[in-house]
């Protein structure tokens, strides 16, 4: 079942395929890389839930390794998506 929605202005999500739920992605701050493997990286992002509730996204892939440097770095995204979400919010 494909479900049709209005997106708000910030929406990044191209919604070429069909969605069951009616959810946007809003902006990504970008992969923070694990010490020892690229592939393990810290991804901080925003966007809606199922519900339309705003919502930060941190996505870690397995066990990230982060230096002191890179761990000031996530928090500091994660402090600026928050942000986001508290400004874009309605409720």
């Amino acid at each position: 079942m494909s479900v049709t929605t209005t997106c708000p202005d910030w929406c990044e999500c191209s919604h070429t395929e069909d969605h069951d739920e009616p959810c946007h992605d809003g902006p990504s701050w970008g992969s923070t890389p694990n010490m020892h493997d690229d592939d393990l990286d810290v991804t901080v992002a925003a966007g809606s839930t199922e519900t339309g509730a705003l919502r930060v996204y941190l996505n870690v892939k397995r066990s990230a390794n982060l230096t002191p440097t890179q761990t000031r770095e996530v928090a500091r995204k994660l402090l600026e998506a928050a942000s986001w979400v508290q400004n874009h919010s309605v409720d």
